[in-house]
């Protein structure tokens, strides 16, 4: 506990040393959560631990506000990260050995511009005594509606936030909530404020009671999914919604494959450390199953039409398929989608060069029937992933298909069977 309450002391004089240069630099601020949640819903012998600063900055003044964190030693976290894997709410700067600071310009799955979030968050700020400074924090309306986006940013598996909800909701008259809703509205945040409230007993009625909209996709996905379906989850919903197959099969590429400078800012690996780092993410993408399903029952949930949601996820398997064929080869991809290969039947042992030349040939068929056999397993439908190949003048051609569903191309010899 003494440890604990220490760490709390560390963050509130980090937040207090930033807080004061960027008054001096002319740059508002606003403290977002820490000190100002635990000083309004814990008593004071109650210790509320946080183990990071959260600011949030006009978008106008984040080059401003982030040249003052360079000249105090910080560094950004992700600096040379490609744009499609950096959150774009908030840039995390860290100095060594102390708490790091997450520069907000916005609110995780908030969709709303930053300016509407600086505007409805900074309005009607007080100041709170932090550290060594008096800092600006939101109002009590504001920090209701960023308790709840907290909690369901982080889901069921974070127990402690959703007890802070709890806390929030029972403690917090119906007139504050409604402002909080209020100010949701104006961020287009109101189904996720329902769903957040959603993971509280108390919280279904009261958001009958301020007539919130129903539930987005992604706020059912953030309050259902556990920690290892919803990163996956989420991502297919992102790539879902990216307007051209470009920009979905970039996002598809950055999410399988990260940048070194990624994994160098999420982990601090280098050298060695980066292989490790890949091989234990690629490891992780065997729960792109339970993704898969998080992400389905999601869509349907929200009420979109069965056959598109079918369409997309078949896109999205091929999509990683492809990816995966051109990235870690074959028999990896078919490994990650737990595709085990199965007793060989029929045909002649054939040569190294021969195999591979299936494997570069199956090119396209591959990645298809992966993606299907990975839709079919979901539905329990049993069937054989097959290999073939078929010599001739011009050398060897592979195909794939699925048993029973497809019929075996004539004078193709199978060679592998996978299953599972």
């Amino acid at each position: 506990m003494r440890h604990e309450a220490a760490a709390t002391l560390l963050v509130d004089a980090i937040a207090a040393e930033a807080v004061t240069a960027l008054d001096r630099a002319g740059v508002p601020s606003v403290l977002l959560k820490g000190p100002a949640v635990a000083a309004w819903l814990y008593q004071p012998s109650e210790v509320r631990t946080y183990s990071d600063v959260d600011l949030l900055v006009p978008p106008r003044s984040l080059g401003a506000a982030e040249r003052v964190l360079a000249a105090l030693g910080f560094r950004y976290v992700f600096d040379g990260v490609n744009v499609l894997e950096r959150p774009s709410h908030a840039r995390t700067w860290i100095r060594v050995d102390d708490p790091p600071i997450d520069l907000h310009i916005g609110l995780g799955e908030v969709p709303a511009p930053s300016e509407d979030v600086w505007a409805v968050l900074s309005d009607g700020a007080t100041k709170l005594d932090v550290g060594t400074a008096p800092v600006l924090v939101p109002d009590t309306a504001s920090l209701a509606l960023i308790v709840a986006l907290h909690a369901l940013q982080h889901g069921p598996d974070e127990p402690r936030l959703i007890d802070e909800l709890g806390r929030a909701v029972t403690s917090t008259g119906t007139d504050v909530w409604q402002e909080a809703a209020d100010a949701a509205a104006k961020l287009n945040a109101s189904g996720l404020l329902r769903a957040a409230l959603g993971l509280v007993e108390a919280g279904p009625a009261l958001a009958d009671e301020l007539d919130l909209p129903a539930a987005p996709v992604r706020a059912v996905i953030l309050a259902t999914a556990s920690a290892g379906a919803r990163t996956c989850a989420l991502g297919l919903d992102r790539i879902g919604a990216a307007p051209s197959w470009r920009e979905k099969a970039a996002l598809l590429v950055r999410a399988v494959i990260p940048t070194p400078a990624y994994l160098r800012g999420t982990e601090g690996t280098s050298g060695t450390g980066l292989a490790s780092s890949y091989g234990r993410r690629l490891a992780r993408l065997r729960s792109v199953v339970e993704g898969f399903r998080a992400w389905r029952s999601a869509v349907r949930e929200c009420g979109a039409s069965r056959r598109l949601s079918d369409r997309i996820e078949v896109v999205a398997w091929s999509l990683a398929a492809r990816v995966g064929i051109g990235t870690v080869g074959v028999k990896a991809t078919l490994r990650l989608f737990d595709l085990i290969p199965l007793q060989r039947r029929g045909g002649e042992r054939l040569a190294f060069t021969e195999r591979d030349a299936l494997f570069r040939l199956a090119g396209r068929c591959l990645g298809e029937s992966i993606a299907r056999s990975a839709y079919l397993r979901l539905r329990g439908s049993r069937h054989e992933l097959v290999l073939g190949v078929r010599r001739s003048a011009n050398g060897v051609q592979g195909h794939a298909w699925l048993e029973p569903f497809d019929t075996a191309p004539p004078e193709f010899e199978v060679i592998h069977r996978f299953g599972r």
